[in-house]
């Protein structure tokens, strides 16, 4: 393996410990506390999304998904961990399609542009989260939701956590590019890799 390979790798495992860290955290803080749905557990998907693109952002939210799943459900209900768990998380595979532009504009200073495609990624990252965990997969199951998409508590959700996933995302690309943006990235050439990592 080379170094790229390595680090990417080390990233995967990094945002699965975090992802699942976070979930299960939230889960035992806010279990009967709320009606919302708070958790930042798409957070580190989305960087994982924004810096190596979206193969790499399902993958490992396909693993989060299924270590989640297995702690919050029997082993036997698989069905429940594939559509629950593992499904909604796979949303954050669509914040790859900003990866590109997000790493051009970081890397040019444009930070206006940077902060518009994170904003827009996590948006679209936690509707859809939102649409499949609480809308979607309940009604193809006939199951009752906890988290009507009628009532309020779904859409302030749905909102805290997508400016959350924003506000966190923002902070770290304008604190530290290189978070953003990994060491030989296939969205940089090369003159443009070594100017940044020469600043």
């Amino acid at each position: 393996m080379n170094k790229r390979s390595i680090r990417l790798v080390f990233d995967m495992i990094l945002a699965i410990a975090i992802s699942v860290s976070v979930h299960q955290l939230f889960e035992f803080i806010f279990n009967g506390f709320t009606n919302l749905h708070f958790s930042l557990v798409l957070v580190p998907l989305i960087w994982l999304a924004l810096r190596y693109g979206a193969s790499t952002a399902v993958l490992a939210a396909a693993m989060t998904g299924l270590i989640n799943g297995l702690i919050d459900f029997h082993f036997s209900e698989w069905v429940n961990i594939i559509l629950y768990e593992i499904l909604p998380l796979l949303s954050s595979g669509l914040a790859g399609l900003f990866a590109k532009y997000t790493q051009k504009t970081l890397n040019n200073r444009r930070l206006k542009s940077t902060y518009l495609n994170i904003s827009t990624a996590s948006i679209l990252v936690t509707l859809t989260y939102f649409a499949l965990k609480f809308f979607i997969v309940p009604m193809g199951t006939g199951n009752l939701t906890e988290l009507s998409i009628s009532k309020l508590e779904f859409w302030a959700s749905f909102a805290l956590m997508a400016v959350a996933a924003a506000v966190l995302l923002c902070t770290a690309a304008k604190a530290m590019p290189r978070w953003i943006i990994p060491a030989r990235t296939k969205y940089l050439t090369r003159k443009e890799t070594s100017s940044l990592l020469n600043d």
